[in-house]
């Protein structure tokens, strides 16, 4: 008797690739929730990884199917055609060691290119996170945004952030990196906007509660006083002693100018110019 396919009893199993229909009551509901789908600029994105590697797997399995046949054809002609066994088996095997190495050659490059695509995707992953948590901790300030905030904002996980960053002061101590090196370049111009001034004294701030966070900003401190001395002339005071009043002079003055209600670039300029010889140039 002709089995019924329709038959309850041989139902076709379910299509693990279909998604699940969340109207349907007899799908079971995750009770993680819902699973994000890959972010193919999320670092731990398998998909490069696994081109690569069933590549890598079809060449040593085309290599190992050439060995097989070399040895095949090798066998047969020993017994049907001696004279010419040695010679035709020289050359499969030379042909066979061709494919291997080329297979390796595959195998090799297909794993430097993944490597680099990898390296590729976890620089962007930083360079986002870093400019999102610029961003957020400029707006809110460093101890009112969390890291989910921040990953949101830079459209990734929290799990892709902690792939990049330990915690929450890792991340700040790259934002604080990457936002020193440019407030205090010495061709830098002061910055006005208020959300920057405010993450520069937040930055700051932090910085004056937590020795471990100062030790990792005293090389780029130290870096921006010299090379703004570096290009200013010699005066009584000091080049580097002006180069720090300078730096103080456009973090602080900014911020105190806005909060009494003046004008911050006007008050900035004049008190740099008494800091410095008249007609140098300077910040």
């Amino acid at each position: 008797m002709t089995e019924n396919p329709q038959s309850p009893d041989h139902a076709e199993p379910a299509d693990p690739t279909q998604a699940a229909d969340p109207a349907d009551p007899t799908q079971a509901a995750d009770p993680a929730g819902p699973t994000q789908a890959a972010d193919p600029a999320d670092p731990t994105t398998p998909a490069d990884d696994a081109t690569f590697g069933d590549l890598g797997a079809a060449a040593k399995a085309f290599a190992e199917a050439a060995g097989t046949l070399t040895k095949a054809l090798a066998s047969s002609f020993q017994e049907t055609q001696p004279y010419l066994s040695g010679t035709i088996a020289s050359g499969l095997r030379e042909a066979a060691e061709g494919i291997h190495h080329a297979s390796n050659s595959v195998k090799s490059s297909a794993a430097s290119f993944a490597a680099q695509r990898r390296a590729e995707r976890t620089a962007k992953t930083r360079a986002d996170l870093v400019a999102a948590a610029t961003r957020v901790i400029a707006a809110r300030g460093y101890d009112a945004c969390s890291v989910e905030d921040i990953a949101q904002a830079a459209g990734y996980t929290k799990g892709a952030l902690y792939s990049q960053f330990g915690c929450k002061q890792d991340l700040f101590k790259a934002v604080a990196t990457a936002h020193l090196a440019g407030a205090f370049a010495p061709d830098a111009t002061p910055a006005m906007d208020s959300e920057q001034v405010a993450l520069t004294l937040d930055i700051l701030a932090y910085a004056l509660r937590h020795p471990d966070f100062a030790s990792h900003l005293t090389s780029i401190l130290d870096d921006a006083v010299t090379d703004l001395a570096a290009t200013l002339p010699p005066n009584e005071t000091g080049s580097r002693e002006t180069a720090i009043g300078l730096i103080a002079l456009t973090t602080a003055v900014p911020a105190i100018a806005k909060l009494v209600d003046g004008d911050a670039a006007a008050l900035t300029d004049a008190l740099s110019n008494r800091l410095t010889p008249a007609g140098d140039e300077c910040r």
